[in-house]
């Protein structure tokens, strides 16, 4: 089953995507991302208010949803290749907001 939440992520290939104009396209893309205690990443859409739309796994999915709190260990991802430790600013430094 899937829980309710009213975002969700999903794949764009942006090879076919272009243009201002287009809103899946690369010029249209805003993320936030930081650094856990634990060495892995959090990742956000931000939206037009400055709020961030965390992306988190709910438990028993395979699905990426959103979520406007934090996110907690579902929202965890490893980065692989890694990336040396504060690539990204810290999440407890970072407004969750």
């Amino acid at each position: 089953g899937t829980a309710l939440s009213p975002f969700a992520a999903y794949a764009v290939n942006l090879d076919k995507k272009g243009g201002v104009l287009d809103t899946w396209g690369p010029t249209n893309i805003m993320l936030r991302v930081c650094e856990t205690a634990t060495g892995m990443v959090q990742v956000g859409a931000k939206m037009a208010d400055a709020n961030t739309i965390w992306a988190y796994v709910h438990h028993g999915s395979w699905y990426v949803y959103g979520s406007v709190s934090t996110p907690g260990w579902g929202g965890e991802w490893k980065v692989e290749p890694a990336v040396p430790k504060g690539t990204f600013p810290s999440c407890s430094t970072h407004q969750h907001r």
